[in-house]
């Protein structure tokens, strides 16, 4: 795995990012079927960070229930996670901007293995990653526009796994970088059904109403054609 994920900065420039309010999190309630799928339900959010998206599992529950479900932490590396062979399995397992800071193709199949282990038959992944595909790319103008870019090296070629950089901004100067992993859509595929997962679908995000109304839709235009970020819904058999 790449050095220690720089959770505070991270959470401090994403509250201010509009990708992150009304694209991500719509798209994360989406395949949440609308936050219905929280409702009652074991819940696993693998990499939570500090917990910017698992406040939002908790919210949609309460939509529904009166009381907000029990939650515990834990501190342990995807790759490597200790199992309890005695644990109640979970109903979701979600995995949001986190599979593509692995750095090793097998860590990524372990990983991706690991979440199945997490999970009922029947169960549900949803997971969330950059959408390396032909042609992916991120200009700066864009990056500027979002608060966050990804930069790589072009001369290395189109390849699984390519070596990147997450920049968060603030104004034009480059506040955060992280190191990233761009793996293929086939890659996760194939790793899925490996780990027993079936109807594998990848989802395209949308944007909220509020964002639309805020921002209009054609400033989101470039962010979602093709989409930088790519989420995927899939069912443990």
């Amino acid at each position: 795995m790449p050095d220690e994920f720089p959770a505070d900065s991270y959470l401090k420039f994403q509250k201010k990012m509009p990708g992150a309010t009304y694209v991500i999190q719509p798209s994360i309630k989406m395949c949440f079927d609308d936050g219905k799928l929280a409702v009652g339900k074991r819940v696993f959010d693998a990499g939570c960070g500090r917990g910017f998206h698992t406040k939002r599992f908790l919210e949609w529950a309460k939509e529904y229930l009166p009381k907000t479900p029990n939650v515990h932490l834990e501190v342990q590396s995807i790759v490597d996670l200790k199992i309890p062979s005695d644990i109640e399995k979970f109903d979701v397992v979600t995995s949001i901007f986190v599979l593509h800071f692995i750095n090793k193709r097998e860590d990524l199949r372990k990983a991706i293995h690991n979440l199945s282990c997490l999970l009922k038959s029947g169960g549900t992944l949803i997971a969330c990653f950059p959408n390396f595909e032909a042609g992916f790319e991120w200009p700066r103008d864009e990056a500027l526009k979002f608060g966050i870019g990804m930069s790589f090296d072009e001369s290395a070629g189109f390849k699984d796994g390519l070596a990147a950089k997450i920049n968060i901004y603030q104004g034009n100067e480059i506040k955060v970088s992280m190191g990233a992993y761009l793996w293929l859509r086939s890659t996760y595929q194939e790793f899925l059904e490996e780990a027993g997962f079936e109807k594998i679908n990848f989802l395209s995000p949308i944007v909220s109403e509020e964002g639309k109304n805020e921002f209009g839709a054609e400033f989101f235009h470039n962010l979602l054609n093709p989409p930088k970020d790519i989420f995927v819904k899939a069912v443990k058999k």
